[in-house]
């Protein structure tokens, strides 16, 4: 194997691994350039709204930044007021544009749809303002009022010899196909895309078409970028708007280019699907009660060497790591060690520790929608990494019955830790799932659950049992 082989496999492994089970591989490059990077901060003109956009800016001056991405959704209700709270945010930050040791900080900020959407002011509590409106009024001159530099739909800026393509989040209109394609993206990457292998970054709101995210990510774009992009094997593409967790492994993704969906700085999203993911329509039963993640206050922060790129993952809630960096090599091609394809094939999957009990206990329990049911409620503790093996994802939980001399599967479930977005010394609640008695069969002479721990590319560890019960 030659070095960029065993470097992409090692990488490949350690991103899927909590801190305990990274592997670090040998490096040389010199650090030329650091920056923060953020999403859907959604400032509104609340008192303590702009608080833990603050934070996260102090932080990156702490950590001597060159400069700070913003993948859109400045504004909670796109109001130039809101706009320009975030604005004033940032230069009692960075007076100037400066750093605390005096040295220089760029913005790198977009648009998004809540910024240039023209019908979120329709929500505002108070009253409808479309006065105030971005889109409605001038999104150029609410630009430089906020941030004090002129705007154009895609600006192109450099910092520390590195290019950063900046496409805000265009007005719902016929000429951008009502949100779906940015006019300019592809005049702008042909003009300004540095040829070759040295990387460049690009910066879109909506998440670009079956990439991060993977392909059933909520709020992609129509192809229109994916297209332009796969033209660009050194791109590096940041996009918000899922809000997605940034433990979930999904969020980093190499194919043609590179890209990374970007966390909530508001609050985090989580996969649909789950028993307590955070939807309505796409949980199977509504037996749980949804995971609060407004908690999970997320960003990156990126490194960039001659011979790789560290993207280090943050919570700032609890202001540390949430898991181990993803290490982009460099230059490209580089074996593409983040391809879903690639980390599904090679996935460790996570396991039990020795000794770990499923617990069920029957209850009265109400469902969602306020309904009373008599319910088992099967709990277990959460999956913590080893030096060999992950942290789970989530779970698979198994109703099985036993008849005669059979024992088949009566009905499957995925539930989420309750504390699984938070760093993993924070995920120590008891998991739980929730099975209604009318769910199961009332002619089974006995039943009893299994649970497996998964990983994000579907890898499965060994299932644990309750008793039999009758």
């Amino acid at each position: 194997m030659n070095r960029r082989s065993f470097v992409g496999s090692a990488v490949a492994l350690a991103g899927m691994f909590g801190a305990k089970g990274a592997r670090k591989a040998a490096w040389s490059g010199v650090l030329r350039a650091r920056f923060g990077v953020l999403s859907d901060v959604h400032i509104t003109t609340d008192s303590g709204s702009c608080n833990m956009f603050e934070h996260a800016l102090r932080t990156f001056d702490s950590r001597k930044c060159d400069g700070v991405l913003l993948c859109g959704d400045i504004a909670d209700y796109g109001l130039a007021d809101e706009l320009k709270a975030a604005g004033d945010t940032w230069f009692k930050v960075f007076p100037d544009g400066r750093r605390s040791d005096g040295e220089p900080i760029v913005p790198l900020f977009i648009y998004g749809d809540h910024d240039m959407g023209g019908y979120m002011h329709k929500r505002v509590p108070a009253k409808n303002q479309p006065e105030k409106c971005i889109p409605l009024t001038s999104p150029a001159a609410a630009w430089e009022a906020a941030f004090r530099e002129k705007w154009s739909p895609v600006q192109v800026k450099k910092v520390k010899g590195y290019t950063f393509i900046l496409a805000h989040h265009p007005l719902h209109n016929e000429a951008s196909e009502y949100g779906q394609k940015i006019p300019g993206v592809e005049e702008s990457l042909a003009a300004y895309a540095p040829k070759g292998l040295k990387p460049f970054f690009y910066l879109q709101h909506r998440i670009i078409k079956d990439s991060c995210g993977g392909a059933w990510a909520w709020g992609q774009e129509n192809g229109a970028t994916r297209a332009a992009l796969d033209a660009y094997p050194n791109a590096i593409a940041f996009c918000g708007h899922g809000h997605l967790e940034a433990q979930d492994e999904a969020c980093i993704w190499q194919d043609t280019f590179t890209a990374i969906e970007v966390p909530s700085l508001r609050f985090v999203g989580i996969r649909p699907g789950r028993e307590n993911s955070r939807g309505h329509d796409d949980v199977p039963s509504k037996m749980m009660p949804m995971v609060n993640t407004g908690g999970g206050k997320q960003g990156l922060l990126m490194e960039v060497f001659d011979d790789r790129i560290v993207i280090e993952r943050r919570d700032f809630t609890y202001d540390c790591e949430l898991a181990s960096p993803w290490t982009i090599p460099l230059p490209f091609p580089s074996g593409r060690p983040y391809n879903h394809e690639f980390r599904a094939s090679r996935e460790i999957a996570p396991q039990f520790k020795e000794g770990a009990t499923v617990r069920v206990k029957r209850r009265n329990g109400k469902d969602r929608e306020g309904v009373e049911h008599k319910v088992f409620d099967v709990q277990f503790d959460p999956v913590h990494a080893t030096t060999s093996t992950p942290r789970a994802f989530d779970y698979e939980v198994t109703a099985e019955i036993r008849q005669g001399d059979i024992t088949r599967v009566l009905r499957q479930k995925r539930v989420f830790s309750y504390n699984g977005h938070f760093p993993e010394s924070r995920d120590n609640r008891i998991v739980a799932c929730v099975f209604s008695r009318g769910e199961l069969s009332a002619q089974a002479e006995a039943l009893r659950f299994a649970v497996r721990p998964c990983g994000p590319f579907g890898a499965k560890g060994r299932a644990i049992w309750s008793d039999w019960m009758k």
